[in-house]
């Protein structure tokens, strides 16, 4: 219903109109007899819409609408008025009057003619309202979300760049909305060309060629990629996904891009395949199926005890097969061509028993001295399969109902004519924001002001197992009953306008097993005023900290195998004095120096340890060994801190930079003596 202040002098105008609108039942008319009677009104009562004649004692209808502009913005105005002057008109029109009616002809035609332009007055102001809430809760859900994102139209034009994309790049995003021509490349590559995102509007080979691995998820593609010109040169590994942003038909309308920086990820994958001997435990341990394969013959030649629980075999029937054995169709499972990074979506495998299973494959591939070996993880995908299927189903059920949408979008369109223009952008706007919170890999959950949900993403169900028909309209499940008051506080804190960003919870997901997440959010404005419910963002650190904590007890277990061997494990400079950087424990009982004594020659360079004859030849074989590329041998003897000489022997190799530089020396020198004893 419409509720209009009519303002008029003539109080018997004003309950003919009051009777004549009102008998609509679509109408609420107030009535008052002078502006100033009106402006009490306004004080204490809002309206949709407001009615004034123009010749009035005190105020005439013109001083009015200015006030009302003046005080109350946009709030629809029609001018109803006998005079038909030309200038009352053009005054009416630039002071920000909706329509101008003038009075007379037949009443019952008047009447529904100041019916129609209130209607269409109060509708078209909604319309306008409402797409600048949409925007406005667009802008904020790209704004928090953590990692750095931007979006691009169909056209290459940048409608979003995201607070974390301007502080990686150092970009504004009023210096990159509106761009095209691929100015977003420019903070990454420092030239202009194509990005991730651009596959997804548009796929070539040109563009796929240019990262080493795409892994595509769904609709979804996910690369990582080592970006040399970033922070000033340093470079960065980032990892990045993209995908479509499509329309209430399903056609594309765009493509969304997020990017994360994964260089210390990736400096931590590193240290562990440099020590992989060391951290076998930690290969047996691991949740995931994994097996090692010479990639040449096809031999297994190792297998942790996940992957003997997914086939069934033992250890030794594992190092019995070849990889070709786990395959459905007999062929092998590494091509004995392929190097690097490895991944094959599906495929299926054959357990010992006979039956098949759906498996994904990643991993990567080592070329060792005497063989190139594989490692990879197997995962068995048949509940991913099934989930899958289930959601092909519920999409044909979504295109169903979209296009009966469509078709009463379609039937409101032709009856509403005079408001297409407003209603279509506002439709893109929620389509746009529809599909950005759908595409989103980040769970998104909406609240209302008493803790309700109102919307509840496709990520948010992978990630706790709850449907969004499960959620909506229901407290969230998972919160236990001793937490739920800190929940509501949470609500409370979110609604009186501040913003939680980046707290860490533990949550429980349906089928009872816990996830860690980091929760951001942030309060929903409407007229950017009134807070009318929560917008949570969910990001899954599950795996992350799982990896940090194994990463965390590798190191432990490395620090004490290398302080309980007898002898000294090193790193130092390629110089004159052998300068350590990093020395075992064992070195106090080789040279009667602690490591303190000799890491950065505090106490004693450990050149001037080894004997003087010894030294020029100690220098030649390492130098050889070095230029070689070749790991080095060497017995010398050594003087230690008591002046006894003793006979030792040392193993070693050089370490070489990305650009094949020598930084350091690296090795394990023990007592001659006790080697040969042993």
């Amino acid at each position: 219903m419409i509720s209009v202040l009519y303002v008029d002098d003539e109080q018997s105008l004003l309950d003919i109109a009051k009777i004549f609108l009102e008998q609509t039942g679509e109408f609420l008319i107030d009535t008052s007899t002078s502006v100033p009677e009106a402006q009490k009104k306004l004080e204490s009562i809002k309206y949709d819409a407001i009615l004034s004649d123009y010749q009035m004692p005190v105020m005439d209808g013109i001083q009015f609408l200015k006030f009302v502009r003046e005080y109350y913005g946009s709030i629809p105005f029609i001018l109803f008025t006998g005079r038909g002057r030309e200038e009352v008109v053009i005054q009416a029109l630039e002071n920000g009057a909706d329509f101008y009616i003038q009075k007379g002809g037949d009443p019952r035609s008047q009447f529904a003619e100041l019916e129609n332009k209130i209607e269409k007055a109060v509708t078209a102001k909604q319309a306008i309202r409402a797409q600048k809430e949409s925007e406005q809760r667009l802008t904020d859900i790209i704004n928090f979300l953590p990692d750095p994102t931007l979006v691009i139209d169909a056209q290459g034009c940048v409608i979003a760049w995201n607070r974390a994309m301007e502080q990686m790049t150092g970009v504004p995003a009023p210096d990159m909305l509106g761009k095209r021509n691929f100015e977003y490349a420019l903070p990454f590559y420092h030239e202009r060309r194509p990005m991730l995102l651009n596959l997804i509007l548009s796929y070539t080979s040109a563009i796929a060629q240019t990262y080493e691995n795409i892994r595509q998820d769904g609709n979804t593609l996910i690369s990582e990629k080592f970006i040399q010109g970033m922070y000033g040169g340093k470079g960065a590994y980032l990892w990045f996904v993209a995908s479509p942003l499509c329309d209430a038909h399903g056609n594309i309308v765009g493509a969304i891009e997020s990017v994360r920086d994964i260089t210390a990820q990736k400096k931590l994958e590193q240290s562990v395949r440099a020590g992989e001997q060391r951290y076998h435990n930690v290969f047996d341990a691991a949740a995931e199926a994994m097996i090692v394969i010479d990639r040449d013959s096809g031999r297994i030649l190792d297998a942790n005890t996940a992957a003997m629980q997914l086939y069934g075999y033992t250890y030794d029937e594992f190092r019995s097969l070849q990889s070709r054995d786990l395959t459905d169709d007999g062929k092998r499972m590494i091509p004995a061509d392929r190097e690097g990074i490895l991944h094959i979506p599906e495929r299926h495998h054959t357990k010992k028993d006979g039956s098949l299973f759906p498996a994904e494959i990643s991993g990567n591939i080592y070329p060792q001295k005497k063989r190139t070996i594989a490692i990879i993880t197997v995962r068995d995908i048949t509940d991913r399969k099934n989930t899958e299927q289930e959601l092909a189903r519920r999409n044909d059920n979504l295109n169903a109902a979209n296009e009966q949408l469509a078709a009463a979008i379609e039937e409101l369109r032709q009856n509403c004519e005079e408001l297409g223009n407003n209603q279509r952008q506002l439709s893109q706007t929620n389509d746009f924001l529809a599909s950005l919170i759908s595409a989103s890999p980040f769970a998104i959950i909406a609240f209302d002001t008493g803790g309700t949900i109102l919307r509840w993403n496709a990520a948010a169900e992978r990630l706790f197992g709850w449907s969004e028909a499960e959620m909506v309209g229901k407290i969230f499940p998972n919160i236990p009953a001793e937490k739920i008051p800190e929940f509501e506080a949470s609500i409370q804190q979110v609604l009186s306008g501040e913003t939680i960003r980046g707290i860490e919870l533990r949550r429980v997901t349906k089928d009872g097993s816990k996830v860690d997440i980091r929760l951001f959010a942030a309060p929903v404005y409407r007229d950017e005023v009134a807070v009318t419910g929560v917008l949570g963002i969910i990001e899954d650190i599950t795996e992350q900290k799982a990896t940090a904590e194994a990463l965390s007890e590798n190191r432990r277990i490395l620090d004490t195998l290398m302080h309980n061997l007898p002898g000294m494990v090193y790193r130092c400079r390629n110089d004159p004095e052998w300068t350590m950087e990093f020395v075992s424990s064992g070195c106090m009982d080789l040279t009667g120096y602690a490591p303190e004594d000799l890491i950065r020659n505090h106490t004693v360079s450990f050149a001037s340890l080894i004997v003087p004859d010894d030294r020029r030849r100690v220098y030649d074989m390492i130098r050889q060994g070095v230029d070689g590329l070749q790991p080095f041998r060497i017995e010398f003897r050594i003087s230690d801190r008591a002046g006894q000489v003793r006979e030792v022997w040392g193993h070693g190799r050089g370490i070489f930079g990305k650009q094949g530089e020598l930084v350091a020396l690296e090795g394990y020198i023990t007592d001659n003596y006790e080697r040969k004893q042993a």
